[in-house]
């Protein structure tokens, strides 16, 4: 009875998960699917096509989203891994990390309109330059909470070991501290990269519309009453995250 069970649970969650994209790559290829038609009449690849051209330019939103993001992913795990040994040690750490889930308190619209002031007063409204830094303030305190707990009592004896040994600043993060934190380091880079590459909220509103990332190019798409071109960008958002999964399961699991 139990296996039965099982099985049933089992065919659910695949069937919850996999009819979303699977309803999105028959829409994509659909050359039109109206209600209450179950099926598409026809269908061909002109939405693909156009979704490339110049008129939709999607490919270029995903180059773009795809830039931001492992620029952020970059800049917030390096500054966050470098930072968050500073925390661990300091006698205020606790009121650090308090600091550090302010961000994720409101939502991003709210953390945006709360921001933008100091946008518009420096010029970073509407640029790619504003957007990738708004993700940034999200990621970069994302990542000292994930590295928070890694500046274990080993760790820095490790670390204090080899400055007694004659290495310095430089040396012991190139010899000792790098190569022990490569799977958190990956899991960090692997994590603000989703966290940027999905954000919508900053993106729309410190990018005025302006920055045409992928995740706002989506919600465009539909607003203009064109789904198929909708399931063609949304099939690319989630293609790098599940890549990412891959390599997550195939490889970053051995690193930890």
């Amino acid at each position: 009875m139990k296996s039965i069970t099982g099985k049933i649970l089992w065919a659910l969650l695949a069937t919850l998960f996999i009819l979303p994209p699977a309803y999105l790559l028959v829409l994509s290829f659909s050359a039109s699917w109206y209600f209450p038609m179950l099926f598409p009449d026809a269908l061909s690849g002109k939405w693909w096509i156009q979704g490339f051209g110049s008129r939709y330019a999607v490919i270029e939103g995903m180059g773009l989203s795809l830039g931001i993001a492992a620029g952020v992913s970059l800049l917030s795990t390096g500054t966050a891994f470098l930072s968050s040994r500073w925390i661990a040690l300091s006698r205020h750490r606790n009121a650090f990390l308090l600091l550090a889930y302010f961000p994720f308190v409101l939502s991003p619209v709210v953390l945006a309109a709360a921001t933008y002031f100091f946008f518009v007063s420096l010029g970073w409204n509407g640029t790619v330059g504003g957007v990738a830094f708004a993700h940034f303030l999200i990621a970069y305190p994302y990542a000292v909470i994930l590295f928070s707990g890694y500046w274990n009592k080993r760790l820095l004896t490790m670390d204090a070991l080899a400055s007694t040994l004659g290495a310095g600043p430089f040396q012991r993060y190139r010899r000792v501290l790098l190569p022990l934190s490569r799977g958190v380091l990956a899991l960090a880079l692997f994590q603000t990269f989703i966290i940027s590459w999905f954000e919508y909220g900053l993106s729309s509103y410190i990018g005025m519309g302006r920055v045409p990332v992928l995740t706002v190019e989506v919600y465009r798409y539909i607003s203009e009453a064109n789904p198929y071109v909708a399931a063609v960008a949304s099939l690319l958002l989630v293609s790098p995250p599940l890549f990412m999964l891959w390599v997550n399961k195939r490889f970053l699991i051995r690193l930890i």
